[in-house]
């Protein structure tokens, strides 16, 4: 799948237990990156809203 389709998709889903939307990169995305890594892994888009529009 195109990496745009797949972004699209994703952001059409909304967040949950393994989708988080930050707005930028710092201390929190990275505890919510070593929170996937732990469990069953996930994605995390930076630069995305809570309203699922690009920051």
């Amino acid at each position: 799948m195109p990496v745009k389709k797949t972004i699209d998709k994703l952001l059409e889903s909304g967040e949950s237990q393994t989708v988080e939307f930050k707005t930028s990169f710092g201390r929190e995305v990275i505890e919510t990156l070593v929170a996937f890594a732990n469990a069953q892994g996930g994605t995390v888009l930076v630069g995305i809203a809570g309203d699922h529009k690009a920051s």
